[in-house]
């Protein structure tokens, strides 16, 4: 069994060894604990110095590491109070101006201590509680309490400081200064009657915090939100602090104002002449906007809507419409143009020439167009028709110029009119260029046995369908007109067969000569008969066909 060793009992500031030895082989090893806590590794235990928290039971434990046993002791240490120790000060941090106080100072010793109150360095109190009565400004301040042991002769000083206010709390306004408009800056001010420590905001029931644009100056009287966004519409309060109070103002309503923004107008672009029309403007503002009308720089309306009945002529141009806010003093402008027409579209067509369209030669179509049209365009097979160096079109694209007309041109045309109300498209015209001759060929044999029956086929490239005219040795053959001639292969119409190919449209005449021989019996070849057809073919068409 340890023997503990040391005192049991001593005073606060002392310094205390307590030594714990137990006999053993080795020599042991010692662990002290104070309320179950480990304090020390040693056989000694020092304590400094002594406070009154250390008072109560102390153990050793020895440890012997060989035996691997271990024995324990304990010591009940008392720590008596000298005193004084601090003080405790209690009473009012804060007071009215006209209260009373009291200020009441304590500190533990034994025996009781006397006291002493100082306030600015001057002695104001030999008792343990100071009464000030009544409180006046100039008492604010700090307050000194000394305890003195007379047994000890020690002593312990405590502070404490007591603000003098001059008003409680009666009152607090929050007051917009100016308008809130949108992008500008806006300064919200805090007004408390009484006495103030501090300040806080509050929008829509949120305690409010200071960020890119909203900025607290004065110790928080003020709020200055730069620029004002749409966001900082809402309520505000702001709430007023004292250390004996608070109050919170009621709530202030920030309306933002914006505006104008860019108006729209809304209404025709294009209208008829003896129409009624109404052209509306609105922009986006708060407080609405205000708004008027100009025509030709000339006021012609005050009114969101301007109604215009019956339309002329003369009412054809730009319209302006300016919208006010009065409140931001800003204005924003809008414009659109109507355009008055005569008539509308009531007929669109195709007219040609009455000459025939002949390759190589000029031709042209013309889109007649009863009503008033803005733009005309040309189609051909229905697809849109676009100008090359052969074809142009005329002033307002209402002629199409071939200026020298192919067959490639052949194909159906249209034309169609558009105005700024509607459009009408023409009917499709079926346009036939007149070409050739361009060449002549005769088919059929160039011998034959005699008296077989022999055909000879005039063919050429042209249109339209060609005259022709059969020759035999320079000498017309009667009444043998025609594509195909048929003779006997006899002598006397041996020889060479030309035809003649007019076009009585291009008046364009060509020839082709073909030599025809009987052939001997002993040298006869059969010769297969052959026959070319033209081919030429009349299209009947329910559209009007451009020939002459």
């Amino acid at each position: 069994m340890p023997t503990i060793t040391g005192p049991k009992v001593a005073y606060i500031g002392d310094n205390v060894t307590l030594s714990c030895y137990a006999k053993s082989k080795p020599a042991s090893y010692y662990r002290w604990y104070f309320k179950a806590c480990p304090v020390s590794n040693e056989s000694e235990y020092f304590l400094r110095p002594l406070t009154a928290n250390m008072s109560g039971m102390y153990t050793c434990i020895a440890f012997n590491n060989i035996t691997s046993k271990n024995s324990t002791a304990y010591t009940f240490l008392r720590v008596i109070h000298d005193g004084p120790e601090m003080p405790t000060i209690t009473g009012p941090k804060v007071a009215y101006i006209g209260d009373n106080v009291t200020l009441s100072c304590y500190a533990k010793s034994k025996p009781a201590s006397y006291y002493r109150w100082y306030f600015k360095a001057c002695p104001v109190s030999n008792e343990s509680e100071y009464v000030l009565r009544p409180l006046t400004a100039n008492m604010s301040g700090m307050y000194t309490c000394i305890a003195f042991n007379n047994i000890t002769s020690k002593n312990s000083t405590a502070y404490t400081f007591l603000r003098v206010i001059h008003d409680p709390l009666t009152a607090v306004t929050v007051n917009i200064l100016g308008p809130a408009i949108l992008d500008e800056p806006l300064t919200l001010l805090c007004e408390a009657t009484g006495s103030v420590d501090s300040i806080q905001w509050w929008k829509n029931g949120q305690l409010m915090s200071a960020n890119n644009t909203a900025v607290f100056k004065m110790n928080n009287k003020t709020l200055t939100l730069n620029p004002v966004q749409y966001s900082d519409s809402g309520y505000y309060q702001c709430q007023a602090f004292n250390s004996l109070s608070n109050l919170t103002s009621d709530s202030c309503e920030v309306v933002v104002y914006y505006g104008p923004e860019m108006p729209t107008i809304t209404g025709p672009k294009v209208a008829y002449i003896g129409d009624n029309v109404t052209l509306s403007c609105y922009a986006k503002s708060n407080p609405a906007s205000y708004y008027r009308w100009y025509f030709k720089a000339c006021p012609v309306s005050n009114e969101s809507e301007y109604v215009l009945r019956p339309l002329t002529a003369n009412m054809s141009g730009m319209y302006t419409c300016i919208a006010f806010n009065n409140i931001t003093s800003k204005n924003s402008t809008a414009y659109t143009f109507l355009r008055v027409i005569h008539e509308s579209i009531q007929n669109v067509q195709i007219k040609a020439p009455m000459t025939p369209a002949i390759e190589g030669h000029p031709y042209n179509l013309a889109c007649v167009i009863c009503g008033h049209a803005d733009y005309v365009y040309w189609m051909k097979n229905d697809k849109i028709l676009h100008e090359d160096y052969r074809v142009t079109f005329g002033i307002d694209n209402k002629t199409i110029n071939f200026h020298s007309v192919d067959r490639e041109d052949s194909d159906f045309y249209r034309c169609k009119a558009v105005n700024a109300v509607g459009s009408m498209t023409s009917q499709r015209r079926l346009l036939i260029v007149s070409y050739g001759p361009k060449s002549v060929d005769i088919f059929g044999p160039h011998s034959a046995n005699g008296s077989s029956l022999v055909s000879l086929t005039c063919s050429a490239d042209a249109w339209p369908k060609c005259n022709f005219t059969w020759f035999l040795n320079d000498q017309l053959i009667r009444l043998k007109n025609g594509a195909v001639l048929t003779f006997s292969a006899t002598k006397q119409n041996e020889g060479n067969y030309t035809c003649e190919v007019w076009n009585p449209v291009t008046s364009i005449t060509m020839y082709q000569t073909k030599t025809f021989t009987v052939a001997s019996r002993a040298s006869a070849i059969l010769f297969q008969s052959q026959a070319g057809l033209m081919l030429m073919g009349l299209l009947v068409l329910s559209v009007p066909v451009v020939l002459n």
